[in-house]
C-alpha cells in the first residue's frame, strides 16, 4: 500500500475508549450533520454501523509479541479507524542506564512492526507516548487502520484478530 504515514493525535477524534464504549464526549448531532452517524433501530444513534462495532472488542490481540489493546476506534476527518494499542511495560527496573538501552531497541522493533501493519493497511502510526497518569509504566504506540480495509478483511472479532496477529508477527 505504500509507505506509512504518522499522525498528529490532535486530529484524532475517539468514538470509543479502551473497553470499546463510546467517548462521553462525542456530540453525535454534529456528527449526524457530517453524515456519520448510523442510525440506528427505535431512533438510536451510533457513530459505528453495526459491522463496524463487531471488530472492537476488550479481548485484545498480539502484536509484535506485546498486548494490543483492540477497544480503540476513532474519527479523522470523515474517515474511521480502528486503533489497536501496543503497551510495551517499562518496569522500574529499566530505569537503570543499561536497561533503558534494552527498552529503546524492543521500541525500535515494535515501532516497526506498527509501520509494517500501517503501510499493509493503508493506515497511519501514532509517536509513541509514556502512559497516562496513574497507569502502570509503559510506552504505548497507535495503529490507525482504515475501518474499510478492517471490513475487507474481517466480519467480526476474532476474525480480525486473526488478521491483525497474522499481519502483526
Amino acid at each position: 500500500m505504500g509507505e506509512h504515514q504518522t499522525i498528529d493525535l490532535n486530529q484524532a477524534q475517539y468514538i470509543t475508549d479502551i473497553e470499546g464504549h463510546l467517548e462521553p464526549s462525542l456530540d453525535l448531532n454534529e456528527l449526524a450533520r457530517r453524515g456519520i452517524v448510523d442510525a440506528g433501530s427505535a431512533g438510536r444513534t451510533h457513530p459505528l454501523a453495526p459491522e463496524e462495532r463487531a471488530l472492537i472488542s476488550t479481548k485484545g490481540a498480539c502484536i509484535a509479541g506485546h498486548l494490543a489493546l483492540t477497544g480503540y476506534s476513532v474519527l479523522i476527518g470523515s474517515q474511521k479507524y480502528l486503533v489497536p494499542t501496543i503497551q510495551i511495560v517499562n518496569p522500574e527496573s529499566l530505569r537503570d542506564p543499561g536497561e533503558g538501552a534494552v527498552l529503546k531497541e524492543e521500541l525500535d522493533r515494535v515501532l516497526g512492526v506498527a509501520k509494517q501493519i500501517a503501510s499493509k493497511t493503508g493506515g497511519l502510526v501514532g509517536s509513541p507516548s509514556e502512559s497516562c497518569s496513574g497507569c502502570a509504566p509503559a510506552v504505548w504506540i497507535e495503529i490507525f487502520i482504515p475501518m474499510a480495509y478492517a471490513i475487507e478483511n474481517a466480519v467480526d472479532f476474532a476474525s480480525w484478530k486473526a488478521h491483525l496477529e497474522a499481519i502483526g508477527n
